[in-house]
């Protein structure tokens, strides 16, 4: 639609798009570091939102997975060393709160180690099964 202006007018447009797509993006970046600037500098944070954002900011679950690929596991340990982490898990929280959690940091370890992402998630589900009947 817009070819089919004279020239003039497709280079207002155009700029105008251009322009207002800088201000959006100045305006959102300036948001952005205000709320940093005042998460940093203000002492009064949630405690419920306290330690799930330094975890966030800290990168831990891509720290912990990089760990894990490089801690030579091959695949079976690995597959033994998360039922027994699901599993000890189990006794201090809900199945669904433990699958949240911690499938968002092994996944990637999972296919990293050549597993079935299939098959692993067949795991979770039955661990998570386990620990919603009763623990062991």
């Amino acid at each position: 639609m817009i070819n089919r202006l004279d020239e003039r007018r497709r280079f207002a447009f155009i700029l105008f798009g251009l322009s207002a797509g800088a201000f959006f993006t100045g305006t959102i970046a300036a948001l952005g570091a205000n709320f940093v600037w005042h998460m940093y500098s203000v002492s009064s944070i949630s405690p419920d939102l306290e330690l799930p954002m330094w975890i966030v900011y800290l990168a831990i679950p891509q720290v912990l997975g990089e760990w894990m690929v490089n801690s030579g596991l091959n695949w079976w340990m690995f597959l033994n060393a998360v039922n027994l982490l699901l599993l000890a898990a189990g006794n201090f929280m809900e199945p669904s709160s433990i699958v949240l959690i911690m499938a968002p940091i092994l996944f990637p370890v999972a296919i990293k180690l050549g597993i079935d992402p299939v098959h692993f998630g067949i795991m979770i589900v039955v661990n998570r099964l386990r620990l919603f009947l009763g623990g062991f």
